[in-house]
């Protein structure tokens, strides 16, 4: 059987299609790697960022316009926690964050923001509807009236 199995692969071998087969496979593995060193070389020179310095440039530009937009100061705690943890952008990690920070935090920024209106229209109409005011609440309820009201920052 060894011999008969010798035989063919000496008879293959033989045939110049073979080689030719076997020369393409070598020159199409060289030319991938080829382009891959030179697709290397191209996006390593240059200006390009580094990961590093694109998380910083977002947090930069997200702290910057944290006191008007409450969703960039959301943005600039994702940021800085991904610069803390130096969770690359190729990370797994980095999909599981921004998931996080888009479904929860957002939500809670939600949230906040209807509290602030609640509180807004409390204190425009200056009593809860159909119930006394806030002098005549226990003193928890007037302090967190006059934490609501009174203070431009809502937790």
């Amino acid at each position: 059987m060894n011999k008969l199995l010798q035989n063919e692969r000496a008879k293959l071998y033989k045939k110049p299609s073979t080689w030719i087969l076997m020369g393409v496979i070598v020159a199409l593995m060289l030319f991938t790697l080829g382009i891959v060193k030179l697709s290397n070389v191209l996006m390593s020179s240059g200006n390009s960022m580094t990961w590093r310095e694109y998380y910083e440039m977002n947090y930069s530009s997200s702290q910057h316009s944290a006191g008007n937009d409450p969703a960039a100061y959301l943005d600039s705690q994702k940021y800085k926690y991904l610069l803390d943890n130096d969770i690359p952008p190729s990370d797994w990690r980095t999909d599981l964050v921004d998931s996080y920070w888009n479904q929860y935090k957002r939500s809670e920024l939600e949230i906040q923001e209807q509290l602030k209106n609640c509180c807004l229209w409390l204190c425009s109409a200056g009593e809860w509807p159909g119930l006394p005011g806030p002098r005549h609440w226990r003193r928890p309820c007037r302090r967190w009236w006059r934490r609501c009201c009174c203070s431009t920052n809502i937790p």
